[in-house]
């Protein structure tokens, strides 16, 4: 899709209430076009609709008008010259740049984090060292940003302790009562024997 159709997509999403999907599409353009500074300026100007000035600072580093207290919020928020780079999107030469003073600005980021580094750097590899993240809620874009620290498992025992594995209580099995004998049974530890009477009649 031509970046004009996007860009009538974006306004239309703005008029319609959707800033975030506006936002979002500004974001791929610039994606896909890092050198139009036309799309950097239009996604800082829907961050001021948010109020953040950092992000705002961000997309119009580049530009010769830029607003000096937005600037400085997006380099206090990414405060190194990696971070810096990164945050930037840029690709390929900053021949590329469409004005003398982004060009400049671009080889002044490039050169720190080259120092930074101890090594020559490009926008089309740029670094990344430990603990790179922006400071503040802010993501790089391009980048997922902090993600969520991983919670450990629930110990299965306290240290230094077994861990307890409950067992099912056993059942108990009662045990019947033995019926009592019949009349005439004879108890005790002797042993007897009787003889049954003859039924009457019998021969």
């Amino acid at each position: 899709m031509a970046p004009t159709d996007t860009l009538a997509r974006v306004e239309a999403d703005l008029a319609a209430g959707r800033t975030p999907l506006a936002r979002q599409r500004l974001r791929g353009l610039v994606a896909s076009y890092p050198c139009d500074l036309t799309l950097r300026r239009r996604l800082a100007d829907i961050h001021r609709l948010y109020g953040d000035r950092a992000e705002a600072g961000r997309w119009t580093y580049l530009e010769e008008d830029r607003d000096a207290g937005e600037t400085a919020a997006f380099e206090a928020r990414y405060a190194t010259p990696e971070r810096l780079m990164r945050a930037l999107a840029w690709h390929g030469p900053e021949a590329l740049a469409a004005s003398t003073f982004a060009a400049a600005q671009l080889a002044a980021v490039r050169t720190a984090c080259s120092a930074a580094f101890g090594r020559p750097v490009d926008w089309d590899s740029v670094p990344t060292a430990a603990a790179d993240e922006p400071q503040g809620d802010a993501r790089p874009f391009g980048l997922l940003g902090k993600l969520p620290e991983a919670r450990p498992p629930p110990a299965a025992a306290e240290a230094g302790r077994a861990p307890v594995v409950q067992q099912r209580p056993r059942s108990r099995r009662r045990s019947r009562p033995t019926p009592p004998p019949p009349p005439g049974t004879p108890t005790g530890g002797v042993r007897r024997s009787w003889s049954v009477p003859a039924h009457p009649g019998a021969p």
